[in-house]
């Protein structure tokens, strides 16, 4: 019986880099108001010996309101970009085959 194996393995890394503080900052704006215990759950932030997060877009596109729609399709168009990097690189390496 042939069972499974993984052959090659890539990461891709969305483009925008941005510090956990940062981070934190947008969280606690965000949800200021709106969840009970806010200070509590921003303490994950403190806490999570993350320094760096890289997400799609910059940081100042979560700041403004955006409908589902555009949510989505900058989701996918995203998911499709990475997924199609990372696809390429695992096949480009040379051990990839049986």
């Amino acid at each position: 019986m042939n069972h499974p194996t993984i052959l090659a393995t890539a990461t891709a890394v969305p483009p925008v880099e941005i510090p956990q503080t940062l981070a934190r900052d947008y969280a606690e704006r965000r949800f200021d108001g709106h969840l009970r215990g806010l200070q509590r759950y921003l303490k994950v932030f403190d806490h999570s010996e993350i320094d760096t997060r890289f997400v799609c877009e910059p940081p100042d596109w979560f700041e403004n309101p955006r409908g589902f729609a555009e949510k989505n399709n900058t989701y996918m168009k995203w998911a499709l970009d990475l997924t199609t990097r990372v696809a390429g690189e695992a096949l480009r390496q040379p051990d990839h085959l049986p």
